[in-house]
């Protein structure tokens, strides 16, 4: 008797939430008629429950997607999964020219089109623990890559734009009018990361918890510094840095009030930081 008054309360609770539902998973009413206006007519839907996301894997005109929502029914995200030849060719030749990837093969390519940014192309390589992620723009800018002991978790939920203050992607688009947003990631106590491409430069935007811009970083070669700024590369080089020293990186970094060059020194391990302004008036080294 305790069994079927159990089953008959379930089933009341679940017609209060939802008249579909799968394996237990309560969806609202908000939710589902997002899915039906952004999906009609799909077809063998199945809800899941990931963390705070309802998730919805179904068929849509012939493909299997998966599609993200808030609880209050907000779409985040809509994955399809795509084989090598329906890629984008500029994805996946980017990832074979790689000099690092000669002869490691594609497993598959993720589609990832997220709320209020720019969609991302995931090359997934390898198998089981030795699982790595290559994350692209749809003409081929690597957007960072993710290996398989980095993963918090076996989907793509940290890929979702997080609720940000709207004047982050108005400064961006402010800023850098050309650019493409990638990524936005909020880092605590206190960060907010940006990922840009512009002018097919891949950038990042840091801002406060606030919305407040505080400085834009982009990697540089030193061949760049040589020819572009001239007089910041002669100031690092009359510093002394060479035999025992390897040049690790540069960076260009830009704030609201100037632009340096950052070049990041290694000397036997002990790493050093130059910070040299684009007139060469100001060098900080630590």
């Amino acid at each position: 008797m305790k069994r079927v008054i159990f089953i008959c309360a379930a089933a009341l609770l679940a017609m209060a939430c939802s008249k579909n539902e799968d394996f237990g998973v309560q969806v609202s009413n908000d939710t589902l008629d997002a899915f039906n206006d952004q999906f009609p007519g799909a077809k063998s839907v199945m809800w899941e429950k990931r963390g705070v996301y309802k998730v919805a894997l179904f068929n849509y005109s012939g493909e299997k997607l998966t599609a993200w929502y808030t609880q209050d029914g907000a779409w985040c995200m809509t994955e399809k999964n795509l084989t090598e030849s329906s890629a984008p060719r500029q994805v996946v030749n980017s990832f074979k020219l790689d000099e690092g990837r000669a002869g490691t093969s594609i497993g598959s390519v993720d589609h990832l089109q997220r709320d209020g940014i720019e969609d991302i192309y995931v090359v997934v390589t390898g198998i089981d623990g030795n699982i790595a992620e290559y994350y692209y723009s749809e003409d081929g800018i690597q957007v960072k890559t993710v290996a398989g002991e980095e993963r918090i978790y076996d989907d793509y939920r940290n890929e979702i734009v997080p609720g940000i203050p709207s004047q982050v992607l108005t400064k961006a688009s402010e800023q850098y009018p050309n650019a493409r947003v990638m990524e936005v990631d909020v880092i605590f106590p206190g960060i907010i990361y940006v990922e840009i491409i512009d002018n097919l430069v891949l950038k990042t935007m840091e801002f406060s918890l606030t919305g407040a811009w505080s400085v834009t970083t982009w990697e540089v070669s030193e061949q760049f510094v040589k020819t572009q700024a001239p007089e910041v590369y002669e100031a690092f080089r009359e510093l002394g840095y060479n035999g025992n020293t390897t040049l690790e990186s540069v960076n260009c970094c830009e704030t609201p009030t100037s632009i340096y060059y950052w070049f990041t020194i290694d000397s036997n391990g002990n790493r050093t930081n130059v910070k040299i302004t684009e007139d060469a008036q100001n060098i900080v080294v630590d």
